[in-house]
């Protein structure tokens, strides 16, 4: 199995910087060695800027819904109610379809009652995520907000997949289901910058996006999401869950988490919480379904739950 490589290196470069990031490549010397062949990951990594921490009011409920913490419905929606704003962004999730709660809230204490705090966490991380992920992805041909839609439909792919095969690491994996991607962020001016190299090569070896683009750029998307997860001392199965997101079976073996995000991103993509359709093609995995102890019929529920949610995801991001 391939292994994540400069991870002390990456820690400290970044340990002051963790979080949702906001990333782009400088326009120094990877730039130009992206140009010239390829990608040095390492580098890429170490010119990343503006990784803005969290949003302090996303951090205050991790600690409190923490698998060690356990906060009442008053305090939690105490501390969302400071952030007007905030708390309009997870009332309107709250009242979405895709939760089918059996009336309508108009308070956080009533969501937090009803949804209970791990929803609540989640909600709150979708939040944070989209300021970061609405602008568009260059290299990638991804519309503002559509990083962002895609993103979330996976992480709650994840979720409800995690559910139906009793996976108890459900938080960890959410958020690598919302991470699955980040990798495109920083990579997607070097993709645009070789993008016809990348389209000549799958035409003429019949290989996918993802395979193309490691073999152009010496490294994908999902690669380099990985390095980065490790680098903000992300858990190392959530980390490898991101990095083999479109590879899962490594050595013969399949990690569960992996095969959730894997399932995941490909079962938003059938809900429309993305307009790539490339993932359709291609056949589930049928070691994925076997080491979660899910089937095809598992795939079409979710698929259909999905569909609900990502209706009501907003269709248009201003830059």
């Amino acid at each position: 199995m391939e292994t994540f490589t400069t991870r002390d290196r990456q820690r400290d470069l970044l340990a002051q910087r963790r979080g949702i990031p906001r990333l782009a490549p400088s326009s120094g010397s990877s730039r130009a060695t992206a140009t010239a062949g390829k990608v040095n990951v390492e580098q890429v990594l170490s010119e990343v800027r503006d990784l803005p921490a969290l949003p302090t009011i996303v951090v205050k409920i991790m600690r409190m819904t923490g698998k060690n913490d356990s906060a009442t419905p008053r305090s939690l929606a105490e501390v969302i109610s400071h952030d007007p704003s905030f708390t309009a962004r997870l009332m309107k999730m709250a009242n979405s379809s895709y939760y089918g709660l059996p009336r309508s809230v108009s308070t956080i204490s009533d969501a937090v009652m009803m949804l209970g705090n791990m929803t609540i966490r989640n909600m709150a991380l979708v939040a944070a995520t989209q300021d970061t992920m609405k602008h568009c992805v260059p290299g990638y041909e991804l519309k503002p907000g559509e990083m962002w839609r895609h993103s979330v439909g996976c992480a709650f792919a994840v979720n409800l997949l995690a559910e139906q095969a009793h996976y108890q690491e459900t938080e960890e994996a959410f958020v690598a289901g919302l991470l699955h991607d980040v990798g495109k962020l920083i990579l997607g001016p070097y993709v645009a910058e070789r993008l016809p190299a990348i389209q000549v090569h799958m035409e003429a070896e019949g290989c996918s996006f993802v395979e193309a683009e490691k073999a152009i750029l010496g490294c994908d998307h999902a690669e380099l999401g990985g390095h980065m997860a490790l680098a903000w001392n992300l858990p190392a199965l959530l980390a490898q869950a991101i990095r083999w997101h479109h590879s899962p079976a490594q050595n013969g073996y399949i990690a569960p988490m992996t095969a959730l995000v894997y399932l995941g991103n490909i079962i938003c993509v059938a809900a429309g919480a993305s307009s790539q359709e490339n993932e359709l093609h291609k056949s589930i995995h049928p070691g994925c379904l076997h080491v979660l102890n899910l089937t095809e019929a598992h795939i079409v529920s979710t698929i259909e739950k999905l569909g609900e949610y990502v209706a009501s995801l907003p269709n248009t991001f201003n830059e």
